[in-house]
C-alpha cells in the first residue's frame, strides 16, 4: 500500500485518504489499520543511487601500479646490451621478473616510471621451474609502495591488465580476460590470458581489476594469436622474503665507442635479424645525409625508422639525437639519450649532452616548474661525465652556471646533491 501511494499523482492520494478516514469514522476500517495503511515504506537507499562507476577503473589502476613496475636492461660481460624484460616491485628495493631475462647477465638496471635508472646488486632467489626470480637494487630506488600479491585463484573469465615494455615500448598496457588455467608439461599452472604481449614484456605483472597481481607473463605462442600465459603469483610470496643477495658477475671493462647493435629478438631468425640490422643501418646513412644537406625533418624521420628497426642501437639513437638538437627539441631528445646511456652507460658524448640539457632547463624557474631537479640531475651528469672524459666536464659544470639571459650565477657554483 505504501508503494501504491508513493507511486500516485497527489490529487489521487489526497481522496484516498478523505476516503480512508471516512470509512474509519463509520467504523469500517479500525483506526490501527488505516494507519497501517498509510505508512509510507521508503525504498532502501542504495536504490536511489544514481549507478557509479567502478571502484577501479582501468586508468585508475594503471596511474596507481605504473611508479612499481620497471623495464629491465641486461648486459654481458663485455657491456654490450644482451636483452631487455620488465619486472615490478614486490618488497621495498625488491623487483620480482622472469628468470630467463636476467638469466646470464652480467649487469642489470632497473628503469623506473620517472625516469630513475637504478643498478641491480644480484640475485635474492630463483625458481627455474616457474622461470621466476626476485632481484636487489642499489639503495638510491625510489621509495614506492610495492604491488600487492593477489591471494584468490583467478577464474576463467576474469578481466586482466598486462603492463610491460615490449620491444623497448616502456609501460605499454593491454587488457584481456583469463581464458583459461592450465597445467602444461614441463612448466605446470599458467595462467592463459589473451591480453596482447610479445617480447620485451616477459617479467611483466598481470593484474586484476583492483590491481593486485595474479601471474607474471612468461611465454606466448607464436603460431597462434594472443595465446599467451603467465606464471601464478604462488611462489613470489616466499621468494620475496630472501635475505642475501647473489651478486652479479663483474662486467670486464669495455670501450666507449661501443657499437650498441641489436641482439636477436625471441623467435627471430639469424637471416631476419641481419636484414633488419642491415636495413636500420640504412636508414641511418639516409639520415646522415640529409643531416649533411641540412634537411633536419627527413634526417629526424629516417632516424626514427632506424630507431623503430633497431631500438638498442647507438648509432641509430644517436642519428636521431642529432637531428632533434639540430632542431631544438631539447626535452625530445632527454628519452632518446637515457636509452643511450642504458645501452652503452660509458657513452662520454650521450653523458655531456644531457648534462647541457639538464642545465639548460634548471636555469628558468618562471618557465619550468622542476627546474630544480634539472639542476640536480646537471650535476649528476657533470660527475659522470668527469669520471669518463675529466676534460669535457668542465663544459658541462659551465654549462650550468649561466642562466638563459648569458648572466653567469656564480664562478664556482655548488652542487645541489
Amino acid at each position: 500500500m505504501g508503494r501504491f501511494i508513493q507511486q500516485c499523482d497527489p490529487h489521487t492520494v489526497t481522496a484516498g485518504l478523505i476516503l480512508l478516514s471516512a470509512l474509519a469514522l463509520l467504523g469500517l476500517v479500525s483506526w490501527p489499520d488505516l494507519q497501517r495503511f498509510l505508512t509510507v515504506t521508503e525504498p532502501p537507499a542504495e536504490a536511489n543511487r544514481p549507478p557509479s562507476s567502478p571502484r577501479n577503473s582501468p586508468a585508475e589502476v594503471l596511474a596507481r601500479v605504473r611508479p612499481c613496475i620497471v623495464t629491465l636492461y641486461t648486459q654481458d660481460k663485455r657491456g654490450q646490451h644482451a636483452g631487455l624484460g620488465s619486472g615490478f616491485l614486490v618488497a621495498p628495493g625488491r623487483v620480482a621478473t622472469n628468470h630467463h631475462v636476467i638469466e646470464g647477465a652480467s649487469r642489470v638496471f632497473a628503469k623506473f616510471a620517472d625516469g630513475t635508472v637504478v643498478a641491480a646488486l644480484g640475485t635474492l632467489a630463483i625458481d627455474r621451474e616457474a622461470d621466476l626470480a626476485v632481484i636487489a637494487l642499489d639503495a638510491s630506488a625510489p621509495t614506492v609502495r610495492p604491488l600487492t600479491l593477489a591471494r584468490a585463484t583467478p577464474r576463467v573469465g576474469d578481466p586482466v591488465i598486462v603492463v610491460g615494455s615490449p620491444h623497448g615500448l616502456e609501460l605499454s598496457a593491454t587488457m584481456g580476460i583469463v581464458s583459461g588455467l592450465r597445467n602444461l608439461a614441463p612448466h605446470g599452472l599458467l595462467l592463459q590470458i589473451d591480453a596482447a604481449v610479445s617480447p620485451g614484456s616477459s617479467g611483466g605483472p598481470v593484474l586484476d581489476a583492483r590491481g593486485a597481481v595474479i601471474g607474471v607473463v612468461r611465454m606466448s605462442r607464436k603460431t597462434a594469436q594472443n595465446l599467451n600465459f603467465a606464471v601464478p603469483v604462488g611462489p613470489l610470496r616466499e621468494m620475496r622474503g630472501a635475505v642475501s643477495a647473489v651478486p652479479f658477475p663483474v662486467a670486464q671493462e669495455f670501450s666507449e665507442t661501443a657499437s650498441g647493435n641489436e641482439t636477436r629478438a625471441e623467435g627471430e631468425s639469424e637471416e631476419d635479424y641481419r636484414i633488419r640490422e642491415t636495413e636500420a643501418h640504412e636508414w641511418v646513412r639516409v639520415s646522415r645525409a640529409h643531416f649533411g644537406a641540412r634537411r633536419p625533418e627527413k634526417a629526424m624521420r629516417a632516424a626514427m625508422r632506424a630507431v623503430e628497426l633497431a631500438p638498442q642501437s647507438v648509432e641509430a639513437l644517436m642519428a636521431l639525437q642529432w637531428a632533434l638538437e639540430y632542431l631544438g627539441l631539447r626535452k625530445e631528445e632527454i628519452p632518446v639519450l637515457e636509452r643511450v646511456v642504458l645501452v652503452d652507460p660509458k657513452h662520454a658524448e650521450a653523458h655531456e649532452r644531457l648534462g647541457f640539457i639538464f642545465a639548460h632547463l634548471g636555469t628558468d624557474a618562471e618557465r619550468e616548474p622542476h627546474f630544480m631537479r634539472y639542476r640536480i640531475r646537471a650535476w649528476k651528469q657533470y660527475d659522470i661525465v668527469h669520471g669518463l672524459r675529466p676534460e669535457r666536464a668542465k663544459y658541462v659544470r659551465g654549462a650550468i652556471a649561466w642562466d638563459r639571459t648569458g648572466r653567469h650565477t656564480g664562478s664556482d657554483p655548488k652542487p645541489l646533491r
